[in-house]
């Protein structure tokens, strides 16, 4: 069982909900050449953090996300780097 506000334990991608797959979708569309999707976690925050593990990464990439907002609002790349949608 995880602590509240702890990562989830690792999931299948066949787990993927609606909002996890607009989630990697997003994520998807700031990464080149990181592979196929090989886990995800998910972490309650002040939304969720999607942390995404793909073959050809090293490091998990997350995206924070609200979606009851529909929005999206920023990706952190494996090497650390931020992408963001607030303004």
């Amino acid at each position: 069982m995880s602590m509240p506000g702890a990562p989830t334990e690792a999931h299948s991608p066949a787990e993927l909900d609606a909002d996890g797959t607009a989630a990697l979708t997003f994520a998807q569309t700031h990464l080149e050449g990181a592979g196929d999707l090989v886990s995800f976690r998910t972490q309650v925050v002040a939304g969720v953090n999607y942390h995404f593990k793909f073959a050809n990464l090293a490091n998990d990439v997350t995206v924070w996300s609200q979606p009851w907002n529909n929005n999206f609002l920023e990706v952190t790349k494996p090497d650390g780097s931020k992408v963001s949608n607030q303004h």
